[in-house]
């Protein structure tokens, strides 16, 4: 287990074989996860759908407060959107590899997945 794995794995609830390291029944690593099966796409799609609701919240109680309020801060509205992308990627992939993990420990269950796909 790298440094940064050690000290992100209790941060967010994980085991050390949720990231870098191959677990035993063969699963693909955690990052690589995150990066396939669609997941980045969703997870940018919602980060944009709700970075834009909330920054037209804030735009909208600035100009509300009669213009006093000023500027929104370019940190603020980047923390909007970075925020709902990080963790929605993050609880898609544990979320993806919950179920495949399920359906590959049922009885007689195969999951569909890179390593299982035959096309």
């Amino acid at each position: 287990m790298t440094r940064r794995t050690a000290i992100a794995a209790p941060i967010i609830g994980a085991g050390p074989t949720l990231f870098n390291q191959r677990r035993p029944d063969g699963a693909e690593r955690f990052w690589r996860t995150v990066t396939s099966h669609g997941i980045a796409r969703r997870a940018l799609i919602t980060a944009l759908i709700v970075g834009t609701v909330l920054t037209a919240i804030m735009v909208v109680l600035a100009a509300l407060d009669g213009g006093r309020a000023g500027p929104v801060p370019a940190v603020q509205i980047a923390q909007v959107y970075t925020l709902p992308l990080f963790f929605g990627a993050v609880s898609q992939a544990l979320s993806y590899r919950r179920a495949r993990a399920r359906a590959l420990f049922r009885p007689g269950g195969q999951a569909e997945g890179p390593e299982t796909r035959r096309d």
